[in-house]
């Protein structure tokens, strides 16, 4: 129940992979999955964001300095003009576009191009992770993974040309986690705790509630 309440509460969240319970056959929960699959490209018409389309992760700098990836490309500048997450963390490797462009072109193989009153700069490109084991990521928060000994190391993706993966600007990656599904899958939670707590204490449904109820 509390998993299901995780991702629904992160049913919003760019880029979340929603967590599931794998159960043994006797019902008993055996692991944690996350689920790694796309979830859907929405339009938000702000140039700074930028989805994946195909695997892999943007690498950031958190701020602890240590090595971290995300799919969610909600990205901003901060007042360097450095290339930021939106909980401020640098892209890597690091792209100052400069607080001085008017705007911001990025192509869907990464490469990332200010527009300044003289002209259009280059002034680095997205790089994209993968990892030999997804699963083995470990989260640190709704959308921030750290690599582990499970995952294996981060690889640096060949240049983008669309064929596997590719970027495209104005557009976040949306959560995966569906309210439809884990209000349902809450719903059943209830229902079944509810038989097995009828079961255990011998009482009906409706004097386990009343018992509940005078409780102090």
């Amino acid at each position: 129940m509390d998993i299901s309440a995780a991702n629904l509460t992160n049913a919003t969240t760019p880029a979340y992979k929603r967590v599931q319970v794998r159960f043994t056959s006797g019902g008993r929960a055996l692991s944690l999955v996350r689920d790694f699959s796309p979830g859907k490209l929405t339009n938000t018409g702000n140039p700074l964001n930028v989805a994946i389309a195909g695997p892999g992760f943007f690498q950031v700098m958190t701020n602890t300095g240590d090595t971290a990836y995300t799919r969610n490309g909600s990205f901003q500048m901060d007042e360097t003009g450095n290339l930021v997450t939106h909980h401020g963390h640098p892209v890597q490797p690091g792209i100052q576009i400069g607080p001085d462009a008017a705007g911001v072109e990025i192509s869907g193989d990464g490469a990332v191009h200010a527009i300044r009153s003289d002209g259009i700069e280059k002034v680095g490109r997205l790089q994209i992770f993968t990892f030999p084991n997804e699963q083995g990521l470990r989260a640190l928060n709704d959308a921030v993974f750290v690599l582990t000994t499970a995952s294996g190391s981060a690889l640096a993706a060949p240049p983008l040309h669309g064929i596997v993966t590719s970027l495209h600007q104005g557009f976040l990656e949306s959560s995966n986690a569906l309210v439809s599904v884990e209000d349902m899958r809450l719903f059943q939670f209830k229902q079944w705790y509810s038989a097995i707590m009828v079961e255990v204490s011998g009482l009906s449904e409706p004097q386990l509630i009343q018992a509940a109820a005078e409780k102090p």
